[in-house]
């Protein structure tokens, strides 16, 4: 049944007091700026405008959660765990997201300027227009993301996985074996078939 708490104060309260599991709260436009929450569970939480700068939410479990246009600059979201979680423009800029999971979540817009993704998980997000200028990307996985319309100028992208990856230009990358093969034919639309295909293939 989901929990009734109403501000901040009661939120840190029982935070500090062991609960750590909070989902499905309406926290919209709360001010939780330098709070400190690590692994706190914030599932399927509404946190539309929620100020979060420099928040530190490592190994915090935000799978499904609102965030809407957040404010989580400078946040510590080390390993945090953001499956499926809705942060349309939001601002991530300069936040640490090392080890993150973010498969299927919503980044469209976003500002991730100066973002640390070092060895994170960005599988099928969507990352249209999302600005990652100076990012670091070094060992993150995004296979089946969109990034069309993205900002990439000066991000690192050392041994960035782009497999079936929609690229900022609307091209479709597709890596074979050590080799990254750009094929401007396939739509964003059809990678769920070629997937498919690919995985028959291979089973044969």
């Amino acid at each position: 049944m989901p929990l009734n708490l109403l501000t901040v104060e009661q939120l840190t309260a029982a935070f500090q007091l062991g609960q750590t599991a909070f989902p499905e709260l309406s926290l919209r436009a709360v001010d939780l700026g330098y709070c400190k929450l690590p692994l706190i569970n914030l599932e399927g939480v509404d946190l539309q405008r929620a100020n979060l700068h420099r928040a530190l939410l490592p190994g915090a479990y935000l799978v499904r959660a609102n965030l809407h246009h957040a404010n989580l600059s400078k946040a510590n979201l080390l390993g945090a765990d953001l499956i499926r979680a809705d942060l349309y423009e939001a601002d991530l800029s300069n936040a640490l997201m090392s080890m993150a999971n973010l498969t299927g979540a919503n980044l469209s817009q976003a500002c991730l300027r100066g973002v640390s993704l070092s060895g994170a998980v960005v599988r099928a997000a969507t990352l249209k227009g999302v600005d990652l200028s100076n990012a670091n990307l070094s060992n993150a996985d995004f296979t089946g993301a969109n990034l069309t319309g993205a900002i990439m100028r000066g991000a690192i992208l050392s041994n960035t996985t782009f497999h079936y990856t929609v690229m900022p230009d609307g091209s479709c990358l597709i890596s074979e074996g050590d080799e990254q093969l750009e094929r401007p034919d396939i739509s964003f639309s059809n990678l769920a078939a070629y997937t498919r295909l690919a995985h028959h293939l291979k089973s044969r």
